[in-house]
């Protein structure tokens, strides 16, 4: 509503944020890895002490990354964007998306943390809050609802921090609680980290891998810049309509690591397999029907977000082909979680390293032939997908066969196949 420039900003913004958050799981990753073997291996005090301390580090490098990108926010907006009115609303949205990052990263830290000891409930009242909090907060601020001010854009930024914010003295609030199994510990957010340091090599594929993704997306934004505002906005909201598609799967895979990395930490391995057989089985019911759903609704979908007909048109094209990976993509998404658990997060960077240079490789190639338009892409980014399952799925046949483990049926007939 905002319009195709306005659009086009918030897409370009995305990106650095996209940057700083995916640094943000070398250490939480590996923390919440560590945490859920701890709570298998039924040691309350050691999921604690690595709680407190990925808090902490995480915390204070959050503050010094937003605090240093705030002061050069409009140098920023330069790089992101050769338009000048585009450069500044990218400018206006991050002098208050970035200070919501400060408290952003700290929700996501704790209600990761409640994930990783198996507490779903206030991980998601937290995060669901804070998402809600969001949406009902972005429509008011920007276009001056209930009688405030029209702040623009950057009503979308102070939503982020009013939404997060609330979330996190929740979140406090709770931690602090007499009978919660995590508690803050504030004498060891400024100690030296020691429990952490094992789990870095744990997060930094996973950190690298949103890095090369962050890349990825800046590179295709290039490539389809030339084509004018209207592509870039389209690919902006298709993408954005397609990750959020991707929850359903990415909650199911998340809570599939939780399960596997306190199954691994119990030495349960037969409970291991039955969650990766689960997991796929559910994954499998959901990708087609969210398939089904981009299919055929996709301009009611993309009407919900933008009133140019340029760029619904140029959306519909995005979300009916690249929703087409969503089914390898979501079993991708289970395989990895199942490595993650069992503490072997690098197949996840090497494939989707892999993913991401495929296609930045083949598209690059294809913009120098005449005729070349995203929807080439498009194209790519599905045959991109299955690579990757496939070699996803080569990759937990590797690693079931080191640690011993019994092949699960449908890998062992793909590997008949």
């Amino acid at each position: 509503m905002l319009g195709t420039t306005a659009q086009a900003a918030a897409t370009l913004a995305a990106i650095p944020a996209m940057l700083v958050m995916a640094l943000l799981p070398i250490i939480t990753v590996g923390a919440a890895i560590l945490m859920s073997h701890a709570v298998g291996a039924k040691d309350q005090r050691r999921a604690n002490i690595i709680f407190n301390e990925a808090l902490g580090v995480t915390s204070a490098i959050v503050c010094v990354m937003a605090a240093v990108a705030w002061v050069n926010r409009e140098a920023i907006g330069v790089v992101l964007a050769s338009h000048d009115e585009t450069a500044a609303l990218i400018a206006e949205y991050y002098t208050w998306f970035f200070p919501s990052m400060v408290a952003q990263v700290p929700v996501l830290i704790i209600a990761g943390a409640q994930a990783a000891i198996g507490n779903i409930r206030v991980s998601t009242i937290a995060q669901t809050g804070a998402m809600g909090l969001n949406v009902l907060l972005n429509p008011i601020l920007m276009f001056g609802w209930v009688g405030l001010p029209a702040f623009g854009i950057s009503g979308s930024g102070m939503a982020s921090l009013i939404a997060y914010t609330l979330p996190l003295l929740g979140l406090i609030i709770y931690s602090c609680h007499r009978g919660s199994y995590l508690s803050l510990m504030p004498q060891m957010w400024i100690a030296r980290p020691n429990e952490l340091w094992s789990g870095l090599k744990l997060g930094l594929p996973v950190g690298l891998e949103g890095a090369v993704f962050a890349i990825y997306m800046f590179f295709i934004a290039v490539l389809i810049r030339p084509f004018g505002p209207i592509e870039v906005a389209a690919f902006g909201v298709g993408q954005r309509v397609l990750q959020a598609g991707l929850l359903p799967l990415l909650a199911l895979s998340s809570a599939t690591a939780i399960i596997v990395g306190q199954n691994y930490g119990a030495g349960a391995s037969d409970r291991i397999r039955e969650s990766l057989k689960s997991s796929a089985a559910l994954a499998l019911l959901i990708a087609p029907t969210l398939l089904a759903v981009f299919q055929l609704f996709p301009h009611w979908i993309l009407q919900r977000f933008s009133e140019d007909a340029g760029t619904i048109e140029s959306g519909v094209l995005l979300l009916r082909i690249d929703s087409f990976s969503l089914i390898p993509v979501g079993l991708a998404y289970i395989i990895f979680s199942v490595l993650s658990g069992m503490g072997n997060t690098k197949p996840g960077l090497y494939c989707s390293a892999a993913y991401c240079l495929s296609i930045i490789a083949t598209s690059w190639c294809l913009s120098f032939l005449n005729g070349f338009s995203p929807v080439w892409i498009w194209k790519v980014m599905v045959v991109a997908a299955l690579f990757q399952a496939l070699v996803a799925a080569l990759f937990l046949r590797y690693d079931f066969n080191r640690r011993g483990y019994i092949q699960p049926s449908f890998l062992a007939a793909g590997a008949k196949g």
